[in-house]
């Protein structure tokens, strides 16, 4: 009978250990893992790329259209500030014939606008400050209305809308004017002829100027009727107001030095009359008096010297008592004075 024997070592052929196979299946899940993950991150690497490409222009474009909206914004903005301004010197204003006859809204609209900015802050505070009538009465004036004080009306600032003639600001000379005036001077209006002045006493412009010379170039951006361009009168109207503000600025600063140089002058001399009485000290007052002592019997002796030679007596005699005389009131004199010094010192 066949007897059947195990043998450990005899493995079929397909039998294979297991902890090989879990180490091959292992590898080859790690493979597989690291291949999915290297070609995912390309992808998304790629994907990323774009994406943040597009994003970058997008914010570029958003970038400068935002610009661009602040650049108009501040236009707009300051088109607005002009606009509440000239707007605010209409409702505010008193106007004359000369503003009636081209409409108040035209005079306004033809001032310089950096005038028309300054004039309206001045309005505001003296509404505020005590004056609620202040406004504006005659403001832009062609020549051909054939108004105002000078024979060739070219020569008014009123025709390149850079004066004003204002209402509600009292009469010449009042507190009201010179309230006027003041208010009118923080804000850059100037008023050239003065709170007193009984004909221009409410004239305020742009410029310390009061008439625009022949050769100004302001001259060429007008005609009898109006403004040739009403844009070109601005800008060189502007032009002249800045010009003349820093030349306004150059003149106080040189009027302040020559101001500075002429008070230290006149410091020493007030410094000079305070000191007066106290430069004649006791010693020198000591010194004249006994001069005056000394000089008294001096002149007692000449007189008695003249009395005696009118009583008659000689001649000789006469001289010889005066000159004693003379001699010895001189010596008292000296001891007198020695004395005095003495004493003094």
């Amino acid at each position: 009978m066949r007897t059947r024997t195990h043998n450990s070592n005899l493995r079929r052929p397909f039998d294979v250990p297991r902890f090989s196979l879990a180490c091959a299946i292992a590898k080859s899940l790690i493979a597989t893992a690291i291949l999915c993950a290297s070609a995912l991150a390309a992808f998304s690497a790629g994907v990323d790329s774009a994406d943040v490409s597009a994003r970058c222009e997008a914010q570029s474009s958003a970038a400068a259209a935002e610009e661009q909206q602040d650049a108009q914004g501040a236009r707009c903005a300051g088109s607005t500030a002009a606009a509440d301004d000239r707007a605010y010197l209409l409702a505010t204003a008193s106007p004359g014939d000369t503003m009636m006859r081209q409409g108040p809204d035209v005079a306004i609209t033809r001032l310089n606008p950096e005038f028309v900015a300054r004039l309206a802050r001045a309005v505001r505070d003296a509404r505020q400050d005590g004056l609620p009538s202040a406004g504006v009465m005659s403001a832009y004036r062609p020549p051909g209305f054939g108004v105002g004080g000078f024979a060739d009306k070219f020569n008014s600032l009123h025709a390149y809308g850079l004066a004003v003639d204002m209402a509600g600001i009292g009469e010449p000379g009042s507190k009201e004017a010179r309230l006027w005036h003041e208010i009118a001077g923080r804000h850059g209006v100037i008023c050239p002829y003065g709170a007193d002045n009984r004909k221009e006493w409410n004239h305020c412009q742009a410029t310390p100027v009061k008439k625009v010379a022949p050769d100004n170039p302001l001259r060429g951006t007008i005609t009898a009727q109006g403004p040739r361009l009403l844009d070109d009168m601005f800008k060189v109207g502007g032009s002249i107001i800045d010009e003349l503000s820093a030349a306004i600025g150059e003149a106080f600063a040189v009027r302040t030095a020559e101001h500075a140089a002429a008070v230290k002058p006149g410091t020493t001399r007030a410094a000079v009359a305070r000191a007066e009485p106290f430069r004649h000290t006791p010693s020198r007052q000591t010194a004249r008096a006994g001069r005056s002592v000394a000089t008294k019997p001096i002149v007692l002796a000449g007189l008695d010297l003249r009395h005696r030679e009118k009583s008659g007596r000689k001649p000789d005699q006469m001289k010889a008592r005066g000159l004693s005389k003379i001699r010895s009131a001189a010596a008292e004199g000296r001891q007198g004075t020695s004395r005095r010094r003495s004493h003094s010192a």
